[in-house]
C-alpha cells in the first residue's frame, strides 16, 4: 500500500485528465469507479488508485494526494510526471 502527497503547478482539471489517461481504459486499463473535479478512483481486481485534489490559492498550486494498493510502481511513475 502506498500514500503520497505532492504539490503540482497543474490545475485540478489537468491532473484529473492526466490520471484518466494514465490509469484509465486507454492507459493501465483500470476501471474508473468515481470521478469529479476534486477526486478520481480507479480499480482492477483487489488493487486501486485513489486521487484527491485541493487547490492552494496562496501558492497557486494543486495539492495532490494519491493512495493505492497493488499499483505502487505505476503511481510513483505517474507522480514523476506531475
Amino acid at each position: 500500500m502506498i500514500g503520497i502527497e505532492i504539490q503540482s503547478r497543474l490545475t485540478r482539471h489537468s491532473v484529473i485528465e492526466r490520471a484518466i489517461m494514465y490509469f484509465g481504459p486507454n492507459g493501465l486499463d483500470l476501471e474508473i469507479d468515481q470521478q469529479s473535479g476534486t477526486h478520481a478512483h480507479f480499480s482492477r481486481g483487489r488493487g486501486y488508485v485513489a486521487i484527491e485534489l485541493e487547490s492552494e490559492p496562496i501558492t497557486r498550486r494543486t495539492c495532490v494526494s494519491i493512495s493505492g494498493k497493488e499499483f505502487e510502481p505505476q503511481i510513483r511513475k505517474f507522480i514523476e510526471k506531475l
